[in-house]
């Protein structure tokens, strides 16, 4: 799977996930938590990799929410976007990989 927002990377049961948006510092919209959530997905049934590290492009990890792209956010699509983050958080958080 190809992905613009992330760097995805498998190298000796390691899996490297780069939230790659360093002009921002790396803020999350819709784009790359969907991105994420369908690494994460592909991680979970890759029994090649036994890792996972999560990290940033440049000089930072994630700014958090990019606020930008939210200003014109309907509440339903704000409450989408919000569920999309705990989704990729969720998803972290229940993958039996490290």
């Amino acid at each position: 799977m190809s992905y613009e927002t992330i760097k995805y990377k498998v190298e000796d049961g390691i899996a490297t996930l780069t939230i790659n948006r360093p002009e921002v510092l790396n803020a999350l919209n819709i784009q790359v938590l969907e991105e994420l959530l369908g690494a994460i997905e592909q991680l979970v049934v890759d029994e090649n990799v036994q890792v996972v590290v999560l990290t940033g492009e440049g000089r930072s990890f994630v700014a958090g929410a990019d606020i930008a792209s939210m200003k014109e956010f309907s509440t339903r699509q704000a409450l989408a976007f919000a569920d999309l983050g705990h989704a990729v958080m969720s998803a972290l958080e229940t993958m039996d990989k490290p």
